[in-house]
């Protein structure tokens, strides 16, 4: 036979031990910044989509497949470990990925570049109002 469980102890709340709860973490209602413009929902779960706007969407999807192909061969059964080859469909989406990610990069560093221009220029206008103030 199976040994019994004890019954969970129930502790009376007084001031003392309501103290010992964990505070509650106060949550916003959503993620999205404040600003984020949010969309009314119109269409709810298990309300059929219009037929047209289904068509106009699965046009719109075709349409950015022929302006912008990924040239390669789909490779199937290849494991996560091995690393897809020139040619394959995977390796042009991963170089894509990579060009973007450097232009990126390179959008960053200009930033950064114009950011220690800028600092740079206001430690010489601070420096030069210290001086010209310690000389009068």
């Amino acid at each position: 036979a199976a040994p019994k469980k004890a019954p969970a102890l129930e502790l009376p709340l007084d001031g003392e031990t309501q103290d010992l709860e964990a505070p509650r973490v106060r949550r916003r209602e959503t993620s999205l910044p404040p600003d984020h413009e949010v969309l009314p929902m119109e269409v709810g779960p298990g309300v059929p989509a219009d037929p047209e706007v289904t068509a106009q969407a699965i046009r719109a999807a075709f349409e950015a497949t022929q302006k912008f192909p990924v040239k390669g061969r789909e490779v199937f059964g290849r494991s996560r470990i091995d690393l897809p080859q020139e040619g394959d469909a995977d390796y042009e989406r991963a170089r894509q990925a990579q060009e973007a990610a450097e232009e990126v990069i390179r959008a960053a560093e200009s930033l950064l570049q114009e950011q220690r221009a800028v600092d740079e220029r206001i430690a010489q206008v601070y420096a030069s109002e210290k001086s010209t103030g310690e000389d009068e």
